[in-house]
Order: C-alpha cells, then structure tokens, then sequence
C-alpha cells in the first residue's frame, strides 16, 4: 500500500478558505461614528457592532462651575472593555465652555457694535 503525499486539496475546501477569509474581512472592517459631544470618535466592526469598539473620547465634562475636557481612548472587545484611559484634563477650563480665545474674539466683537451704536 502506498500513500499518495501529493494529495492535492479539493477546490471546495479553496472556496471554503476564501469564503472564510472575505467574510472575516467583511464583518472586522471598521466603521466610524463621529459623535456630537466635542469630538468623540467611535470605531466599531460593520459585521455584527459586538466585534470589536474603539473610542477616542474628547468631550465636556462640567464639574463645580467650571468646564472641562474629558479626553482618552477605550478600546473593548466583545463587549468586554480591555483597555480605558479616560481621565478629566483638569489643567484646562473654562467658565462657559469656550476658549479664551474664543472669549477675546467675542469681547472685541462686542465692543466693535457697541462703538458703532
């Protein structure tokens, strides 16, 4: 008896694979959802959403009259978080959730139409 070593593979078990491989490709590429919270990006599988979640969090976060930035990445998978760094950036704020640039511009803005009354 004498074993065939050049047994080739059937070309259903080939389709099977690449089957396998488109689908794997279809359901793990990303989609991303811009959030309208000051910056939030979120990317999630297209196949079933479940796969895989990264979140790049930037979004406000008032606290004692004041408002900060809560910034971080938070990456789950399955559902299950694996990996969150958020934290609050204390060092900047601002009273009405606007740049001191923004504050400046605002004030010279004002100060142009009331000099102009």
């Amino acid at each position: 008896m004498t074993k065939n070593k050049d047994k080739k593979k059937s070309p259903i078990s080939k389709a099977v694979i690449v089957a396998v491989l488109l689908l794997a490709v279809i359901v793990l590429f990303p989609r991303r959802k811009d959030l309208l919270d000051g910056g939030t990006v979120r990317y999630s599988s297209i196949g079933m959403g479940a796969v895989y979640e990264i979140e790049c969090r930037h979004r406000l976060h008032p606290e004692d009259g004041k408002i900060y930035n809560e910034v971080g990445t938070i990456i789950s998978i399955f559902k299950k978080e694996i990996y969150n760094n958020v934290h609050v950036d204390y060092e900047h704020w601002t009273n009405e959730g606007h740049s001191p640039e923004v504050e400046a511009i605002d004030s010279e803005i004002e100060s142009i139409l009331n000099s102009a009354d």
